[in-house]
């Protein structure tokens, strides 16, 4: 019985990630792993939901392989595409540690604050664009988190920061290529400058 409640939560979770619903998706692999404590299945699941949160053509052609791996009885497919996921994941952290540092290379490292404080500065001055300059040229500005990352990175295209946005995404595009977030980034730079320069400047 417990095997069967197990197959059909699990077939429910995979139906929904598929679809890319990563709640519903989710909440089925949970009720799947309630089943069976050591799914690898279960594991790699709500790994791959988590990542296509950020990253969705990745986790998608991930699952798909493990989809292949899995029907040609590949073995150790469950741990070989964790190790991926995970260096996948620990490589993006590491972009973002070593990218936001690069405001200022002068900078000493005691003058580094979190994302989370610059968050209160932005809370703080009101705004972001006044927050980023009372500390771009004194503060380095630490994130270790992707999805902070990319709130930054949106943050610079939006308020105007268009050629430090434009590094930060080439160099974040040349080790991600496929990521999607980064895409629509440049996208959206590119229209904020293709429209800034049809506005005619004030005189």
């Amino acid at each position: 019985m417990r095997k069967r409640v197990y197959k059909k939560h699990l077939e429910m979770a995979e139906r929904f990630f598929v679809s890319k619903e990563y709640e519903k998706a989710l909440f089925h692999y949970s009720l799947a792993r309630a089943e069976d404590q050591s799914s690898q299945d279960v594991r790699v699941g709500i790994l791959l939901c988590d990542m296509a949160y950020e990253m969705e053509s990745e986790a998608h052609s991930l699952f798909d392989y493990y989809v292949i791996a899995k029907k040609e009885s590949a073995e150790n497919a469950a741990e070989l595409l964790e190790k991926i996921i995970f260096s996948i994941d620990g490589a993006l952290s590491a972009t973002a540690e070593i990218l936001m540092p690069a405001i200022k290379d002068r900078v000493d490292y005691e003058n580094a604050i979190s994302y989370e404080d610059f968050q209160n500065i932005v809370k703080e001055r009101g705004e972001f664009r006044r927050a980023f300059e009372d500390i771009m040229f004194s503060t380095r500005v630490i994130i270790s988190e992707k999805k902070d990352f990319i709130s930054f990175l949106d943050s610079l295209v939006t308020n105007g920061f268009n050629d430090m946005a434009l590094n930060y995404l080439e160099s974040a595009s040349s080790i991600f290529p496929s990521n999607k977030k980064i895409r629509d980034l440049f996208d959206k730079l590119n229209q904020k400058e293709s429209l800034e320069a049809k506005t005619p400047k004030k005189l």
